[in-house]
C-alpha cells in the first residue's frame, strides 16, 4: 500500500481513449455505488458507479464480474503499474456530476476483514476542467502543477482520509482499480 498518494503517469490521449471506449461500450448502466446496502450516511452515496468487478471485502467472494468487458483496460493498468492482470481485485468507475461529492473517509475493513491490507489501489482521472477538489494525504490536490489529477494515473493511499467535490461545470469520471499484492 502506498504510504502517500503519488502520480505514476500522465496518460496520453490514446491511453485515455482506450479506457474511455471500453467504459462507454460496456453496455453497463451507471448506478448506486453500494450494491448490497443502502446506507444513508455512506461516503460514496453521492455520484454513481459502474463496476468492473466487485468483491466482498470480508470474504472476497465475487458480487459483480464484468472483467471481460474491460480486458484491455485491466491489461493496460496492470502493465503501467507493474501488476498482473489476473490479480485485479475490486474495481469500478465513479462519476461525480457538478455539485456531487464523496464525503471524507478512509477505506478500511470491518471486523476481521483483511481486504485493504492485501491490495494496492490505483486511480485514473479522466480529463476534466478546473473545479474538481481532491484532498488526499492531508493535502489539497488538483490545484498545483505537481498535483494535477486530470489525465493522470496515481498510486493511491486508501488508508488515509480523503475527500472529493466536483465544483466544475462537467462530470468528473475516475477509475478505481485494486490489485492484490499481499494475499494472506
Amino acid at each position: 500500500m502506498a504510504k502517500h498518494s503519488r502520480i505514476l503517469k500522465s496518460l496520453d490521449p490514446q491511453d485515455l481513449n482506450l479506457i474511455a471506449a471500453e467504459r462507454d461500450n460496456s453496455g453497463l448502466e451507471w448506478g448506486f455505488h453500494y450494491l448490497r446496502i443502502t446506507p444513508e450516511s455512506a461516503p460514496l452515496r453521492h455520484g454513481s458507479s459502474l463496476y468492473v468487478q466487485s468483491l466482498h471485502v470480508l470474504n472476497h467472494s465475487t458480487i459483480v464480474d464484468h472483467r471481460a468487458k474491460f480486458a484491455r483496460t485491466i491489461a493496460a493498468v496492470a502493465n503501467w503499474t507493474g501488476n498482473k492482470a489476473e490479480d485485479v481485485a475490486r474495481s469500478y468507475w465513479h462519476r461525480l456530476k457538478p455539485g456531487d461529492r464523496i464525503d471524507v473517509h478512509r477505506d478500511r475493513d470491518r471486523a476481521d476483514g483483511t481486504y485493504f491490507q492485501q491490495i494496492t489501489r490505483y486511480q485514473i482521472y479522466m480529463p476534466h476542467t478546473p473545479g474538481f477538489v481532491a484532498v488526499m494525504d492531508g493535502q489539497l490536490w488538483n490545484s498545483d502543477d505537481d498535483k494535477l489529477l486530470s489525465g493522470r494515473l496515481i498510486e493511491f493511499n486508501h488508508s488515509d482520509w480523503h475527500y472529493y467535490a466536483n465544483h466544475s461545470e462537467q462530470d468528473v469520471d475516475f477509475l478505481v482499480m485494486d490489485f492484490f499484492t499481499n494475499r494472506m
